[in-house]
């Protein structure tokens, strides 16, 4: 019988990712992010989540991240059934995000995929003629198994420079 765990996995980066997962082992993840820079630097950030249970005794029943932004701004997760429950909370310069999932993919192998989307003015700073981007990175990539990022940019930031 399938033992309902609530799963409180805790992402963090320096301002986002994986930090410590309460279920390590239990779950894997794979990631793909597309960061949408606008013309005014606000960023749209849509992160697409597959979590794979490795185990056939538990199942997610929420996802919980913190962002080191102070300003999260259109907030909205949804799952092949329509839309996620979400919340949004200040702590201490930063925010955080719970999600809880419509379905509960029990089984060894089973994939549950989501989608959270959400606007910031935190990741790109105007200096002058300068647009600095910072993308968080990783903290952990323990339990990950696929991350890929994309970054969109007006045309008339021009060339990156690295």
């Amino acid at each position: 019988m399938i033992k309902k765990l609530i799963i409180l996995i805790i992402f963090s980066l320096m301002a986002f990712f994986p930090n410590s997962v309460l279920a390590k082992g239990e779950f894997s993840s794979s990631y793909d992010i597309t960061y949408d820079v606008a013309e005014n630097g606000q960023t749209e950030v849509t992160e697409k989540v597959t979590l794979k249970n490795l185990t056939d005794r538990y199942y997610p029943s929420n996802f919980n991240l913190v962002i080191a932004v102070n300003d999260v701004t259109d907030l909205f997760a949804s799952d092949s059934q329509g839309i996620l429950q979400t919340s949004s909370t200040p702590v201490n310069g930063k925010t955080q995000i719970n999600i809880k999932f419509n379905q509960q993919i029990a089984g060894k192998g089973k994939e549950y995929t989501w989608i959270l989307k959400f606007k910031t003015i935190d990741f790109a700073l105007n200096s002058g003629k300068i647009w600095d981007i910072s993308i968080p990175k990783l903290s952990s990539a323990e339990d990950i198994e696929n991350y890929n990022v994309n970054l969109l940019t007006p045309v008339s930031f021009g060339d990156p420079s690295v």
